[in-house]
């Protein structure tokens, strides 16, 4: 009778993998991203405030951003408060320790914000990372001209 051989299949990616990848994959696309521009350029791009709302139903409060007020300074407290200690990945584990990093955190069903990365230019800057254009798709030169 011929023995059993034990197969033993490559266990399933973990989330600290796909991670890994990414990153890897964004430090390998990253320099192909980037462009550079010669001249002036006033920035032009402005945003709305970030309004920040938490708390139960009927007692919640609400926190603009930027910080302008000492009001806003007490919700900005209030709102730290309200955050429950956060853990993060450190060595593949998920951990909890405030002598390395002081953060809270708080659940999707917590708060809710009018925050929208489109308005701020960030997906725009993800976008050019991820997804480089190929040769040829979106170059432009510009003739120079002579004036004399």
């Amino acid at each position: 009778m011929a023995a059993a051989s034990a197969s033993t299949s490559p266990a399933a990616p973990t989330e600290p993998d796909y991670l890994q990848g990414f990153e890897e994959a964004l430090q390998k696309e990253s320099r192909k991203a980037t462009f550079t521009c010669a001249g002036l350029h006033e920035q032009t791009l402005t945003t709305k405030p970030i309004r920040i709302r938490w708390g139960a139903n009927g007692a919640g409060k609400t926190l603009t951003l930027p910080v302008q007020t000492p009001h806003d300074e007490r919700l900005l407290q209030d709102l730290i408060a309200a955050c429950h200690p956060a853990t993060f990945g450190r060595g593949g584990q998920d951990i909890y320790d405030s002598t390395y990093r002081r953060a809270g955190a708080l659940g999707p069903a917590d708060f809710l914000t009018d925050f929208c990365p489109y308005e701020t230019g960030i997906l725009d800057i993800v976008t050019q990372l991820l997804l480089p254009p190929r040769v040829g798709d979106l170059e432009t030169q510009a003739p120079i001209s002579e004036e004399g």
